[in-house]
């Protein structure tokens, strides 16, 4: 599936709204793309593509529990997001608004480390950026919340990590991050 294929049968206005995020989004216009994705989210509430896209806006301004909670929403509408891949990055103009985005909600977790909302953000931020080696750390930790939202939220995620793996090992390929080093993920947030 792609967003655009997905979207193709919601409504058109959550549509409209999606777009407009998107422009504000990639001009580094959070706030005003997170008030376009919200209205997105209103227009259709069984659409979760806004949802996701209102996640990002949430994390962009640091708003980790409210993104978390979007997050959780849109994976119970949509479960099979996490196979439709991409990466949040290409989202920014300005890649360096992502860098000190995704720095601001390390350094958060460096000082909150048991912010269950922060680290579902971090699994799903580094999940979509590639980078699943931390993707599988967060929510390896989050698993073992005991929080039942939380843990169906990464167990999803890691049974699509491994899902990942299977299809990279199977193509003889690196997994490219180790499948235990015994670092947890407080140690790789020092």
């Amino acid at each position: 599936y792609t967003p655009i294929a997905l979207a193709a049968d919601s409504t058109s206005l959550a549509i409209e709204y999606l777009d407009e995020g998107a422009e504000y989004f990639r001009a580094g216009r959070y706030l005003e793309a997170l008030r376009r994705f919200r209205l997105a989210t209103l227009a259709d509430l069984d659409f979760a593509i806004p949802k996701f896209a209102y996640a990002h806006a949430l994390f962009a301004l640091g708003l980790y529990d409210s993104a978390a909670f979007e997050i959780a929403k849109g994976l119970e509408l949509m479960p099979e997001w996490t196979d439709v891949g991409g990466d949040l990055k290409l989202m920014y103009d300005t890649p360096a608004d992502f860098d000190a985005q995704l720095q601001a909600l390390t350094d958060h977790l460096r000082l909150w480390k048991e912010d269950e909302t922060a680290l579902l953000t971090l699994g799903y931020v580094t999940y979509f950026t590639g980078d699943l080696y931390m993707a599988e750390k967060a929510f390896a930790k989050l698993g073992r919340s005991g929080i039942p939202a939380n843990v169906l939220v990464a167990e999803h995620f890691l049974a699509a990590i491994e899902r990942i793996k299977a299809v990279l090992v199977k193509e003889g390929r690196d997994t490219d991050f180790p499948a235990d080093d015994g670092l947890s993920i407080d140690e790789i947030l020092r």
